[in-house]
């Protein structure tokens, strides 16, 4: 299944959206987090283009393993983290 652009972006901009549990806007998103958004939509493609059940290839002396993960948090690397701002543990009740 093949996802538009608008789509991959809509992925994207609900990971972060979620991963902060809503506590910036879809709108702030888009517009502040560029970087982590363009790093997380490449994240997203690759891990929706891989094939399903299979963890690697070999062809003619080239191997290509696929990672694994699950959800969003898969999708949420080191990498893509460390373009967002620090998440906040505090809670006032």
């Amino acid at each position: 299944m093949a996802y538009t652009e608008t789509e991959l972006q809509e992925m994207a901009v609900l990971a972060i959206f979620n991963h902060y549990e809503g506590r910036y806007s879809k709108e702030y998103i888009e517009e502040n987090f560029i970087l982590a958004l363009k790093v997380l939509i490449e994240n997203i493609r690759a891990s929706v283009t891989k094939p399903i059940g299979i963890k690697s290839v070999s062809q003619n002396g080239t191997s290509v393993t696929y990672n694994e993960g699950t959800g969003f948090n898969a999708y949420l690397t080191t990498e893509v983290l460390s373009l967002l701002p620090k998440k906040s543990n505090f809670k006032v009740w």
